[in-house]
């Protein structure tokens, strides 16, 4: 609930951002911020997520998606002077449309394969032969 709501509003917010004149500075300044505050609470759904499916075995994946963030938080600056290279307002409104769009599609399917429940590696085997390999 919390990764649908947030990542739907902030989708919003960016398209409104990209579609709005651009004259507008305090409006501007108010979508931006808002779809700041939606990011945030993202985080919410998305580590309570990996909680539930792995269990005993969610540090490694919140380690992994750590990495992952912050990786494309040092990969995101050259990638936007590809895209943007003159920053001009025309640039970003496509920049803009094309986060708010891919948002709400890959919200859609996560909300669609997302799973709660514990994966089946996260289960321990009960039988003899395991635990013997277990304790080895």
């Amino acid at each position: 609930m919390f990764a649908s709501i947030s990542q739907y509003f902030m989708a919003t917010c960016f398209i409104l951002l990209a579609w709005m004149p651009f004259k507008s500075q305090a409006i501007a300044q108010l979508l931006y911020t808002l779809a700041i505050i939606f990011s945030g609470v993202n985080c919410v759904g998305v580590l309570k997520g990996i909680a539930l499916q792995a269990v005993q075995y969610s540090y490694f994946l919140l380690i992994l998606s750590a990495f992952i963030n912050n990786g494309i938080v040092l990969i995101l600056p050259f990638i936007k002077s590809v895209i943007v290279p003159n920053d001009t307002p025309h640039e970003w409104s496509i920049i803009f449309y094309a986060i708010g769009i891919s948002l709400a599609v890959c919200v859609t399917i996560f909300n669609i394969t997302c799973e709660t429940e514990p994966r089946s590696w996260t289960y321990l085997s009960t039988d003899n032969e395991s635990a013997t390999n277990i304790k080895l």
